[in-house]
């Protein structure tokens, strides 16, 4: 989807960059050869093309957002991303945080066996109901400290990182990060993960967890 925006920006570009210089290319004309003209057209429609790739493919990279904790903006985000197609795996403390907001837990149960967990706290109804669904779920060490949540996407190679902070414990917001298709931020996470649970708890049957 991301791509297909992008592909309908540089032809937006494309198009803009002809009209500005159709309309002006009259004027240009009248002093200058056709073919010098031609050129310069050629390069400045180029020039935007290269423009609005690299300006718009760096925002598309990268989404930053900052809301309120148990807000309908919080949720909207969390469904869309654990809405996409793919391998989903998501280290946190615990699904708390997820009870209630049907919205988000629908589109984890979409996933099925697609759906990895990496809890401190695995023994929770929400964290059953996915298990029960194929879901994965592994313990992770006592001794593994993080101040973030993440979760990383990979859907057919094209691997994305999403990132969840609380500003502190007393504050309210909650400030996201998104990153499309970047494997070495993928990557570096993939690592953390298999490093981070210990592997006797790994779940192989599908027993209750509370």
């Amino acid at each position: 989807m991301m791509r297909n925006r992008l592909y309908i920006e540089i032809l937006k570009g494309v198009i803009f960059g002809i009209s500005i210089l159709g309309f002006t290319s009259g004027l240009i004309l009248k002093s200058y050869p056709f073919d010098i003209v031609l050129s310069v057209l050629l390069v400045v429609v180029l020039t935007s093309v290269y423009f609005i790739a690299v300006v718009y493919g760096e925002r598309s990279l990268r989404t930053h957002y900052k809301v309120e904790r148990d807000s309908p903006e919080e949720t909207k985000i969390f469904e869309d991303w654990y809405s996409q197609p793919g391998e989903l795996k998501i280290f946190c403390t615990d699904l708390k945080w997820i009870a209630g907001k049907d919205e988000i837990i629908g589109a984890l149960l979409q996933k099925g066996d697609s759906l990895h967990l990496y809890l401190r706290n695995r023994k929770q109804p929400v964290a059953n109901q996915l298990f029960q669904n194929n879901a994965t779920i592994y313990q992770i060490k006592k001794g593994i400290k993080s101040f973030h949540r993440f979760s990383i996407l990979n859907d057919d190679g094209f691997k994305s990182v999403l990132l969840r902070n609380k500003q502190d414990d007393k504050s309210n917001q909650i400030e996201i990060v998104q990153f499309r298709n970047h494997p070495a931020l993928y990557n570096l996470g993939a690592d953390m993960l298999d490093d981070c649970f210990n592997k006797i708890y790994h779940n192989s049957t599908h027993e209750k967890l509370y």
